[in-house]
């Protein structure tokens, strides 16, 4: 790579090692010219004590001797250094230079780390096995619960095919085989009891948390809305906001069977400010409009329908379900919703 190329920082960090081996260069060779200066005798370069027994050698070990000698001086004297020499290839300013004098922050945090472990080899050790214990323990408990999630799945579905299980009126012909109940409440009573028992052994899981929501379906199948009331009560309070809207949705229905329309209008109003896709808020205020209608009150029903005819629509100015409807709750045509 072109040394011209280099980020400053890269090319502050190459000349800072070069300048360390042009250092210990230059050590060395002092000291082998020395050396060899040392043995070297005073007749020149013809003649060496090191050869003594190669007298024919002579005049070229001295010629060679010579040659490496003044090789040496070339890169050991003045500024022909061989830091020097890369150098110039390299543009480093003085701010950089004092910055890579300073401690290296990473390296100087290692060897503090290093030196800790060493010293604290016990506690090392059990921190290790501690972060291993609990790496094992999310890992297993991952493991685990994806498990209980497939049996929650698989309990719940068994629960919903009961539930919809067809109800056949006595004499009613049905394909051979086929499985029937004969009422509505018989059949909720039979998938009641397997929705409660996914909800007490799953309850942390999607599914137990669903099968929650139907014991309180199939309670008020079965006409017994004080238990269907406490149980949607419970799904009501859950962070799951699109299951929770359905019970909200569910227990109003409750209010108003049992004669608390207040308590339905409160439950309708808060539906109708929420974003819950189970439960969109169209849907919400054309049940409280219909309270108000079977509660005699006609303008407020109408009210709220007129609002909602010119409130929901589509991006092309076409209704939408819910003003679709309440247009023709203000505009009623014959055979057609009253």
């Amino acid at each position: 790579m072109p040394w011209e190329l280099c980020t400053e920082p890269i090319a502050s960090r190459y000349y800072a090692l070069i300048h360390t081996i042009g250092k210990s260069w230059k050590t060395v060779t002092e000291g082998i010219k020395n050396l060899l200066t040392n043995v070297s005798i005073a007749s020149g370069w013809q003649q060496t004590p090191i050869l003594p027994c190669f007298p024919a050698f002579a005049p070229i070990w001295g010629s060679r001797l010579r040659e490496l000698l003044d090789w040496m001086d070339a890169w050991t004297v003045g500024p022909r250094s061989l830091a020097d020499v890369f150098k110039d290839g390299i543009q480093v300013d003085n701010a950089t230079k004092r910055e890579l004098k300073q401690p290296d922050q990473f390296i100087t945090l290692t060897e503090h780390g290093a030196e800790w472990a060493k010293n604290n080899r016990q506690t090392a050790i059990g921190a290790g096995v501690a972060a291993v214990v609990v790496i094992l323990a999310i890992v297993g408990g991952y493991v685990l619960f994806q498990h209980h999630s497939t049996a929650a799945a698989t309990a719940f579905g068994e629960a919903m095919q009961t539930y919809q299980t067809p109800v056949a009126m006595p004499g009613q012909p049905l394909p051979p085989g086929t499985k029937s109940y004969a009422s509505i409440s018989e059949r909720a009573a039979a998938a009641n009891t397997q929705f409660q028992s996914v909800a007490q052994h799953y309850g942390l899981t999607e599914s137990g948390k669903l099968a929650l929501y139907f014991s309180g379906l199939t309670y008020m199948e079965e006409g017994q809305n004080g238990p269907a009331e406490d149980t949607f009560k419970k799904v009501a309070g859950s962070w799951n906001h699109d299951l929770a809207a359905l019970a909200k949705m569910s227990l109003a229905q409750i209010y108003e069977q049992t004669n608390r329309d207040a308590q339905a209008v409160d439950l309708y109003n808060e539906l109708s400010n929420g974003k819950a896709s189970t439960v969109p808020p169209g849907l919400a205020q054309i049940q409280l409009a219909e309270l108000y209608s079977a509660e005699g009150k006609a303008d407020k029903a109408k009210e709220i329908y007129a609002k909602l005819k010119d409130k929901d629509k589509d991006a092309k100015g076409n209704p939408g379900p819910a003003g679709a409807l309440a247009a023709e709750k203000l505009n009623p045509q014959p055979g057609g919703p009253q």
